[in-house]
């Protein structure tokens, strides 16, 4: 202890000077609600909002417009894999597909090799 609080615990003492009377906190509640001024209620009607009707129209249209620009990119996508001559371009795509997997793995040969001829 330091030795200010020891001159204090000299004059004063450990004992707690602060008390509460008896079954005070046992009426503390309705003594306190009984202080409180008296509130009228309000009834507040609910309208549904305009913003709200437009604004879920808003998310279903957004939605609509995303899932048809990736439906047509697939499509595209998709529709040039089955050209004739997408055949012979086709290893050159994968090629540069594994290139592009093996750069964002960050995978070197060794580890793509160990991996292609892993049993499963």
């Amino acid at each position: 202890m330091t030795k200010e609080e020891n001159i204090l615990e000299q004059q004063f003492g450990k004992e707690n000077p602060f008390r509460v009377p008896e079954g005070y906190f046992d009426s503390f509640a309705d003594m306190l609600m009984s202080q409180l001024p008296e509130q009228k209620l309000q009834v507040v009607g609910m309208r549904r909002s305009r913003f709200l009707w437009m604004s879920r129209v808003a998310m279903v249209a957004a939605a609509c417009l995303v899932s048809a620009f990736f439906t047509v990119v697939f499509w595209l996508n998709d529709s040039d894999r089955q050209h004739p001559h997408a055949v012979a371009t086709s290893s050159v795509s994968y090629s540069n597909d594994v290139d592009e997997m093996a750069d964002y793995t960050m995978m070197d040969n060794q580890d793509f090799y160990a991996y292609v001829s892993a049993d499963f």
